[in-house]
């Protein structure tokens, strides 16, 4: 029997780390330590073990895995993929028309989806598809904060319980330099 493991997903953004980085590995390496300081616990034997997965930036439009052995296990971020194809994973359990537009939506753009989401829901009531409607209700919930759907708030954030996506953004900047860091927490068995 393996390991029971949970994946999180934290939507952050560049600005939030000081000037612009020249490049993907410098970057990487400015998340990875601000994910050590932020979600490893420091006492040595505590369990969940933080494991750090991998990196997708929308500037760059690349992904680096903090380490090669976590590609297979990644739920998000893919060795060979971007910021986009990382989100757009979760984008289409939406059953939307054109998940990509999500993407580039400017702020106005969200009651547009909001109200295209909502429509969703009532509509998946009325069909008596109460999980459907259930995981169409979780998306909503902090679209107006994150601006992206199925994007938690940070007091949400649970160490267990479901893999999901959370706004660590200190603001919400917009499209452009956003990043994907995905992390799992290892409960042993």
């Amino acid at each position: 029997m393996g390991n029971i493991i949970y994946h999180k997903g934290l939507l952050l953004d560049e600005r939030d780390f000081g000037e612009p980085h020249p490049c993907m590995e410098t970057l990487t390496a400015t998340i990875h330590d601000y994910l050590l300081d932020e979600f490893e616990f420091h006492d040595d034997g505590q369990l969940p073990v933080l494991e750090l997965v991998g990196l997708a930036s929308a500037r760059f439009g690349a992904t680096r895995m903090f380490c090669d052995g976590y590609a297979a296990r990644s739920i998000w971020i893919q060795k060979e993929g971007d910021f986009r194809t990382a989100l757009l994973h979760e984008f289409r359990h939406l059953d939307l028309a054109d998940p990509e537009a999500i993407l580039q939506a400017e702020n106005g753009a969200v009651e547009a989806l909001e109200l295209l989401l909502q429509r969703k829901i009532c509509d998946a009531v009325m069909a008596a598809h109460y999980g459907y409607a259930e995981r169409l209700i979780a998306s909503i919930a902090n679209l107006r904060e994150a601006d992206l759907p199925r994007i938690r708030s940070p007091w949400a954030f649970e160490r267990d319980g479901d893999d999901d996506l959370y706004d660590f953004r200190k603001a919400n900047y917009g499209p452009g330099n956003r990043l994907l860091a995905e992390i799992s927490f290892d409960w042993g068995q």
